[in-house]
């Protein structure tokens, strides 16, 4: 805290302000004896907290020193930087200059006529009593549906005293966990399309707007 107020003071960061539950659950521990050695596996070593099992398997040993752990819906992440001495080349397949229009109709346009096309995870349903042709509803219909029914439990008031039941706290994570699924398609998808676009083209030049992108 008391860093962040000098920065502050210095004109380096804005003043800092709580940080509540909402805007993200993370934390960051730092190893001050020096760089420590993960080695490959499905275990990790924080510093400070213990031993953690890994959901998805570490392939090579890294050297790292700070680690970011954070929560989404009912998963613990850990994020940490790794010391790379070579960076290899990348030999990119278009050398000239190409721009980027973000659009309405398509999630953008590249100058040379590729377009990419975003996925739509929380689109409008269609109208009422309309037949889905696939058979599946999609995923607005599902999530609502699925706070509709659970609409009559006790979520509780702290105001009044009034405690969250068991039965909502279980269909609050159950509610958390169908809204990481649909925000990590969005992520996916700029992930790989970035990486492609990074890959492919040695200069890009985006327009300078600020756009917020909607499903529809």
């Amino acid at each position: 805290m008391q860093q962040a107020f000098s920065r502050w003071r210095k004109g380096i960061s804005k003043v800092p302000t709580f940080k509540s539950k909402k805007d993200g659950q993370s934390f960051t521990v730092y190893d001050g004896n020096g760089d420590i050695l993960i080695p490959a596996g499905k275990k990790i070593k924080l510093p400070t907290l213990g031993t953690f099992r890994l959901h998805e398997r570490l392939k090579e040993s890294y050297i790292s020193q700070t680690f970011t752990i954070s929560k989404l819906a009912d998963g613990w992440y850990v994020s940490f930087c790794v010391d790379a001495l070579r960076i290899p080349p990348i030999r990119h397949e278009i050398v000239d200059p190409v721009g980027i229009d973000l659009g309405v109709k398509t999630f953008a346009t590249i100058s040379d006529g590729t377009t990419l096309v975003a996925p739509k995870p929380y689109k409008e349903a269609k109208s009422a009593g309309q037949k889905i042709l696939s058979g599946e509803l999609c995923a607005k219909t599902k999530l609502g549906r699925f706070q509709y029914r659970n609409r009559n439990k006790q979520f509780g008031n702290r105001i009044e005293g009034i405690p969250t039941s068991n039965n909502a706290k279980k269909y609050l994570k159950k509610l958390a966990h169908k809204h990481q699924k649909i925000a990590n398609k969005r992520i996916d998808f700029l992930h790989k399309s970035t990486t492609k676009i990074c890959q492919k083209y040695a200069h890009v030049r985006i327009e300078d707007l600020n756009v917020r992108s909607h499903d529809c």
